[in-house]
């Protein structure tokens, strides 16, 4: 004969509202925790439009101020640049503009100088100057203007800056000295807030 089955027991009057107050203040709980989270997004979404604010003035003062200099740079060694137009295949002459490149602009990469439609002068055997420089100076040969982009080569990530000079045929030639973003790594590393992850695009 089979054993008798107890009724399962049924819960108290206590046990119903000690049910009842647990679920209450995990759903609380839950709410308190939503609207923390809620604000905490906020507060961090705040933070990163400020900072991407912030980078964006300084890498445009950056990028201002380094086509000043290498304006200026192009004004000061006037000279050289003629010589080297006239002798686009000397060692000496493309030597001693790198040179001083290099003393003027420690994160200094390459360099090459081109006639008035953008068409380098110097033969660039090593590949320093790629496709997406030349695009740049014949841009800049055609419209006076660019945008500096961050972009690779062969070798490195590097950005390119132009600068106009009076070439020794009286037509305008354009100097282009590409750098390494150095200074611009340094300055998102020197911004960049703790849980956040800056990039240049």
């Amino acid at each position: 004969m089979p054993a008798t089955q107890k009724p399962p027991p049924y819960l108290t009057t206590g046990q119903r509202i000690v049910i009842v107050l647990s679920a209450l203040v995990m759903l609380m709980l839950g709410l308190i925790y939503q609207e923390r989270a809620a604000r905490f997004d906020a507060s961090q979404r705040a933070l990163a439009r400020t900072t991407s604010a912030e980078v964006a003035n300084q890498v445009a003062f950056i990028l201002t101020e380094r086509q000043r200099l290498v304006r200026l740079f192009a004004e000061d060694h006037l000279a050289m640049l003629q010589r080297l137009q006239r002798e686009p295949d000397s060692p000496a002459a493309y030597q001693a503009l790198e040179r001083s490149l290099r003393r003027s602009f420690p994160d200094f990469f390459a360099v090459t100088i081109t006639d008035n439609q953008g068409k380098p002068l110097i033969a660039d055997f090593e590949g320093y100057i790629g496709d997406i420089c030349l695009e740049d100076i014949q841009s800049y040969a055609r419209t006076g203007q660019y945008a500096a982009r961050i972009h690779p080569n062969n070798y490195a990530y590097h950005f390119d800056i132009m600068a106009d000079w009076p070439g020794a045929n009286g037509r305008t030639n354009m100097l282009m000295v590409s750098f390494a973003p150095t200074e611009l790594g340094k300055m998102l590393r020197a911004i960049e807030s703790a849980g956040h992850q800056l990039m240049l695009i």
